[in-house]
């Protein structure tokens, strides 16, 4: 499956109906679309997530961008859910036109 790059755009730390704490994490794609994806603390994926979670808030917080390449969809595109598994890493903003 191809990877893409986002730039994240939130981050909230949210309770589930269930009870478990996770992050939602919104993207704004570089297609111009928006993404969201789920971060749930007792999933696997959350170790590699944590360290980096804070320094995007941040971030984001003092105004900076946070763009991410590697992020693939979760199972139908069209739905706009970034894995959470994405084997992502900090990438440059990309050049505008």
């Amino acid at each position: 499956m191809p990877t893409m790059r986002g730039k994240i755009t939130r981050i909230t730390q949210e309770t589930s109906r269930y009870g478990d704490l996770h992050y939602f994490i919104c993207f704004k794609m570089e297609d111009g679309k928006s993404a969201r994806s789920y971060v749930y603390m007792k999933n696997g994926n959350y170790r590699r997530w944590c360290p980096h979670i804070v320094d995007f808030q941040k971030q984001l917080a003092s105004g900076q961008e946070v763009w991410l390449e590697g992020l693939q969809f979760w199972n139908d595109p069209k739905k706009r859910l970034i894995d959470a598994d994405s084997q992502f890493q900090l990438s440059k903003q990309p050049a505008t036109a």
